[in-house]
């Protein structure tokens, strides 16, 4: 396409319409196509030429056809030589419009996130009916009667007048703050304020990095079992999720060699996952990724506080994703930060998670720059609100002192009553590295779950389940194919109760209900 031609024909066809940039724009975004102010003056001013599809929707916006906009052949210069821009359509004389049918994006085929079907279909029904259903699926500590402690909501009140208005575009300042004095006082280097950014939560977090580093097609290395999450973020994102092996007689390390197999030129990233707050066995991870070419995303929402070989979690490089909900290490109610060595990666999350606003607010408030601004691709309102945020900085100050000690005690009594239990089998911890437990999963072992969970449900104790493998969803296939390493362990993984507020006594509770269950 000649680039002058077609911006000569442009700029006609918006004249003879009396439409203006800023009216494309708007149509643009009413419609939800994107269309960057930048990039449509590129376009005016002759830089450069649109694809396929924002050609059709400029023609149509323009009510021009777009062959006529798009003077590829000299058979369309002949036919248009008078230079008159042809009407793409004449609704006055043909009549109303049919009615548009707007179905699903197709990017939505692969995103998958709670649990669905006929089990929750029964659910809603029962609750419908006015009966109490105990879903264990989905991790929230309100179902059990879990609220926020007097301190946190004392914390919140003192917070509060510090919060009114908007924030920094990167998060609370005070927060971030905290954060890096946390990391200073670990001894870890080059941790500046400029390097961190809090958000609504881990999930949001994800979301953007996935964003900012996958273009269309672009495949990225993901475990299984893994968390929907991150088949679905990388769905949206544009990329392929290529599922990989985490072996059960490796101790659930993550297979390289099948990972290895499974790296095409289109991989970009590899995401390791900390579950249980154990970390993977990261030299291993990153020497491979420097080998291929790959970024490495670390799935860190259960490692806060947690340590691999004498370093925190977050500070090896690429990405990390913290997560701060109600039952994590540090809670801001919801919420959750980000770690980037990479500036464009940083930049392009702290952009993302603020509708893509170009520059920062904390200039403009301040009055060192204009309130002129842009937004050049797609962005979200993930930030981290200024409450939650004042939270968070109260419970992190909180973390070595009291919150860490109590989850390792708390662990430590778990091992030492269930090691040698005959049917429960405990997960193997990661031997160069130092855990701040999220969770306390074991495994019960010859189909005797059921029991279990039931046994400590008659004594009021919960119990939780993570998490189903993809492969079993409906839209992943149902079953098919079969994995049958996945699905035993899925069968058999048991979350128990693990959380500061927990005495020794709940624990040894705990363990008692579940020796007497599997005899």
């Amino acid at each position: 396409m000649n680039s002058t031609v077609f911006a000569s024909r442009l700029k006609e066809a918006m004249k003879a319409s009396g439409l203006k940039q800023v009216d494309l724009l708007r149509q643009a975004e009413i419609q939800g196509f994107k269309l960057g102010k930048s990039q449509l003056s590129q376009y005016v001013s002759g830089k450069t030429t649109p694809r396929k599809a924002t050609l059709n929707f400029l023609a149509q916006a323009l009510d021009v056809d777009s062959e006529w906009l798009n003077p590829e052949t000299d058979e369309q210069e002949g036919q248009h030589a008078s230079g008159a821009a042809p009407s793409a359509t004449k609704v006055a004389d043909q009549g109303p419009a049919p009615v548009r049918e707007f179905k699903k994006s197709s990017k939505l085929d692969n995103v998958l996130y709670d649990v669905r079907g006929p089990v929750l279909d029964e659910a809603n029904r029962m609750e419908q009916a006015g009966m109490h259903v105990l879903k264990l699926n989905i991790g929230n500590p309100a179902t059990f009667g879990f609220r926020a402690v007097d301190e946190v909501v004392h914390d919140m009140s003192l917070q509060l007048a510090d919060c009114e208005g908007y924030s920094d575009s990167k998060g609370l300042w005070s927060a971030r703050k905290a954060i890096m004095q946390y990391y200073q006082l670990k001894g870890l280097p080059n941790v500046q304020m400029e390097d961190i950014y809090t958000g609504n939560g881990v999930s949001e977090l994800i979301n953007i990095c996935m964003s900012a580093l996958l273009d269309d097609g672009d495949e990225i290395l993901l475990p299984m079992p893994d968390y929907p999450l991150w088949t679905a973020c990388a769905t949206l994102a544009g990329g392929h999720p290529v599922h990989y092996v985490c072996d059960e007689e490796a101790e659930w390390y993550p297979d390289l060699d099948d990972i290895r197999a499974k790296v095409t030129p289109r991989t970009k990233a590899i995401m390791p996952v900390h579950y249980a707050s154990n970390p993977v066995n990261l030299d291993g991870v990153y020497a491979f990724a420097e080998k291929h070419g790959l970024r490495v995303i670390e799935d860190a929402a259960h490692a806060f506080g947690c340590l691999y070989k004498g370093r925190k979690i977050g500070s090896f490089g690429d990405v990390a994703c913290f997560s701060f909900d109600g039952i994590k290490n540090i809670t801001c109610g919801e919420g959750g930060c980000i770690v980037a060595s990479d500036q464009a990666v940083a930049e392009a999350a702290r952009d993302g998670r603020l509708l893509s606003v170009e520059k920062d607010t904390e200039k403009r408030f301040s009055g060192q720059r204009s309130w002129e601004f842009d937004v050049e691709r797609q962005g979200w309102r993930y930030h981290m609100s200024n409450i939650m945020a004042a939270i968070g900085r109260v419970q992190l100050a909180r973390l070595d002192g009291e919150f860490a000690p109590k989850r390792r005690e708390l662990a430590d009594l778990y091992r030492e009553r269930l090691s040698g239990v005959p049917g429960v089998a405990l997960l193997t911890a990661e031997p160069e590295a130092w855990i701040v437990p999220h969770i306390f999963p074991v495994r019960i072992l010859n189909g005797r779950r059921h029991d279990v969970i039931g046994a400590l449900d008659a004594q009021g104790i919960p119990t939780g389940q993570h998490y189903k493998p993809n492969h079993l969803l409906s839209l992943y296939g149902g079953g098919k194919p079969s994995l049958p390493v996945t699905e035993q362990l899925h069968g058999e993984l048991l979350t128990l109760p693990l959380h500061p507020g927990l005495s020794r006594e709940d624990v040894e509770s705990v363990c008692a209900g579940i020796i007497e269950a599997v005899k």
